[in-house]
């Protein structure tokens, strides 16, 4: 079960890389969504059922967030909020162990960050929830988990110096 926990949270972790470099935000959310659904299982296998928890919700988070268009009932500020009610009431309910607060501070980071529209800002606050996730993925023995998080980390900042700062130096 662990080596097959482990399988898949790889193949989460090339999807997560790969999406920090894409500069579009339907196509990050596309990515997303596989991604949410291999992390479920990934934690399934490991028993760790606030990161299941999480995820579930993360996969609804992701597909609402796609199909975002100004003007629908999706572009309602209620959508992230009661997204993040729901990290943290679901959170609470499968609590273990203090840790899955820090789940649940990242997931809500996350779902901040993908609300967002542009790609810089999704970038900048994704990267703060990554070190949230770290830890969590360490006290669940989550070793690709930990491993994905610093791979994230190096992405976004690749991201950054890739498609932000060139741009901060234009409008500077």
């Amino acid at each position: 079960m662990i080596i097959s926990a482990q399988l898949i949270g790889a193949i989460a972790m090339a999807l997560l890389f790969v999406t920090y470099q894409i500069n579009n935000r339907k196509t990050i959310l596309t990515f997303q969504i596989i991604i949410a659904v291999c992390w479920s299982v990934h934690y399934s296998l490991l028993g760790a059922a606030s990161g299941i928890v999480i995820n579930l919700i993360c996969i609804l988070r992701n597909i609402l967030f796609y199909n975002r268009n100004s003007g629908s009932w999706t572009d309602n500020t209620i959508i992230p909020v009661s997204i993040c009610a729901s990290e943290v009431l679901l959170t609470l309910l499968v609590w273990r162990e203090p840790v899955d607060i820090l789940a649940m501070i990242g997931a809500s980071l996350q779902t901040t960050a993908l609300w967002m529209k542009t790609p810089r800002l999704i970038r900048i606050v994704m990267i703060s929830a990554s070190p949230l996730w770290l830890i969590y993925d360490y006290f669940n023995g989550s070793y690709v988990g930990i491993a994905t998080e610093i791979l994230v980390m190096i992405s976004i900042v690749i991201a950054i110096c890739k498609y932000d700062v060139p741009n901060m130096r234009k409008s500077g």
